[in-house]
Parts: C-alpha cells; structure tokens; sequence
C-alpha cells in the first residue's frame, strides 16, 4: 500500500526522475532567463508607467507624442490621465494591455499598408 501510494506520488509529480534532473533543471532556468531577458530588452515594464515615453515605444504614436510635447498641454496631463479608465487597477491595465495589442497588431505599417 504504502508503494502504490509513493509511485502515484511521483507519476503525477512535476519532479522529472533523478537522471532527468540536471538536463530539466537547465532547461527550466533557460527558459526563465530568457523571459526575464526578453521582458528587458522589450522595455515591458515601461508599459505599466504612466510615463509619455511609453506610448512612443511602438513607434505607432510618433505624431500624437510630437504634438503632445510641442503643446501646452504637457504641462497638465499625461496620456494615461484622458486615454485610460481609473475606476480600477486591473481595469486600467487590462485597458493598456488590450488597446497595446491593438495598437501592436493592427496598426503596424506593413508593405502593402499606406
């Protein structure tokens, strides 16, 4: 009984077995650095700013940024003070998630686009 009860633990355990180990932990840590590393040459964490300079990243705001700057207006709000919602936190990143991939997957000049 107390067999059945280990080999149940250890088949549906996410612990690879003992000649695994080294290779499955390698490839864990591979993979996890090169999320933190795509995370950091993205500039992903600037997106959660409220920082103007965040918009420009995709290069899809150019023009608006360029008004933005050159006007009086910079003086008293941000993008994100009139273009997202702050009835919450996770509204409002929900919001800039949605409206980046939007803006990343649709908007994007293409060779066929003008």
């Amino acid at each position: 009984m107390k067999v059945n009860i280990k080999r149940f633990l250890f088949k549906y355990s996410l612990v690879p077995p003992w000649h695994w180990r080294t290779g499955a932990t390698f490839l864990v840590a591979l993979i996890v650095g090169l999320g933190f590393f795509l995370l950091d040459i993205s500039n992903a964490t600037s997106y959660l700013s409220d920082d103007p300079q965040a918009c420009v990243n995709c290069h899809i705001m150019g023009p608006q940024y360029i008004t933005w700057t050159h006007s009086s207006h910079r003086e008293v709000a941000h993008c994100n003070d009139c273009h997202v919602p702050h009835d919450n936190v996770f509204n409002k990143y929900f919001f800039k998630a949605k409206d980046g991939l939007y803006h990343a997957s649709y908007l994007q000049p293409g060779p066929n686009r003008r």
